[in-house]
């Protein structure tokens, strides 16, 4: 899988053809989103304790990698485009490490019993599970609909607010990167200590997120929500991802764990939409109206986290 991600996007770098070019790409995404499933499947094969920790670090792995990629591949850019391609090759490292110490056998974690298969001669199947993946689906949906619309449209947004424009803009992607490594050094402890409520709290700093965006009377308030939206956003993807490693038997997660990352990129594109077209709507186009409503919908969010649990998962 790392081998097709790898291959499908560095292979670019000596292609002309528009079409062919848009192939290997789409190679290269398939790659991906086998990789990112499988991944997280190994991680749910550990203990409990040790699986928040593991879900954690490895946003914080990818986060470490990703951004001064990023930064490289802009400087690259001014120099040859077709040179960012030729920084895939780096995966041939992560290519090497899993061959010389990735098992060949996932084993189930036999002292779970939500991961433990009851001997039965027919496998659980995910209709079964369909009330949990509602659940914990559209719980990640009310979320990123609200956090992520900021990510495209920040610059806008401070023009908007008239707090500043594309160098602003860019700082701030820059400073809500801490907050995606907090949640991730963090997340073992966190799910340690607040357990069947890390979703309520989630959505709590989602509303705190929403409200300073909203009000917003200077920069260093942007800045600070840029931090918590990073931070929320990031504990709702592994607290779900977490919880249906918990509820979920073993055969049925990578399925489950590639719905999060199909959902995950389905909103990242309909969120900036979702926006525009409230922008739109709200009177004189006001951003910060839209973060109002925003607002509004992380508390109705927080409130369905904490009743629906009780209907669908049969919680007390």
């Amino acid at each position: 899988m790392y081998t097709l991600f790898t291959v499908g996007n560095a292979i670019c770098a000596w292609i002309d053809n528009f079409y062919l070019m848009l192939f290997f790409r789409a190679v290269g995404g398939i790659g991906s989103g086998l990789v990112v499933p499988l991944q997280n499947t190994f991680i749910a094969s550990y203990p409990e304790e040790e699986r928040a920790t593991m879900l954690g670090l490895n946003n914080v792995t990818g986060a470490l990698i990703v951004a001064p990629l990023a930064v490289i591949s802009g400087i690259v850019a001014t120099i040859n485009w077709r040179y960012v391609f030729h920084l895939y090759w780096v995966n041939l490292l992560a290519i090497l490490l899993v061959a010389i110490f990735l098992p060949k056998h996932i084993e189930k974690p036999v002292h779970t019993a939500k991961n433990t298969e009851a001997v039965s001669e027919e496998k659980p199947k995910l209709s079964e599970y369909s009330h949990v993946l509602f659940f914990y689906y559209f719980m990640m949906t009310g979320c990123y609909l609200c956090v992520t619309a900021l990510a495209s449209q920040l610059a806008p947004y401070l023009e908007n607010l008239q707090l500043g424009g594309a160098v602003e803009s860019g700082m701030m992607v820059g400073v809500g990167m801490i907050g995606s490594l907090a949640a991730g050094l963090t997340f073992g402890k966190f799910i340690a200590v607040v357990q069947r409520k890390a979703l309520p709290i989630a959505f709590a700093i989602c509303i705190v997120c929403m409200d300073l965006l909203w009000l917003a009377p200077n920069l260093a308030i942007v800045a600070l929500a840029q931090i918590l939206t990073a931070l929320c956003s990031t504990l709702i993807v592994m607290t779900v991802a977490f919880e249906l490693s918990r509820t979920l038997p073993l055969s049925l997660y990578p399925t489950a764990s590639a719905g999060i990352n199909f959902f995950v990129f389905v909103l990242q594109f309909f969120a900036p939409i979702l926006f525009l077209a409230l922008v739109e709507i709200v009177p004189m186009g006001s951003f910060r109206t839209v973060f109002m409503i925003y607002t509004l919908v992380q508390v109705a969010m927080l409130a369905l986290s904490i009743l629906l649990p009780k209907v669908l998962l049969d919680r007390a």
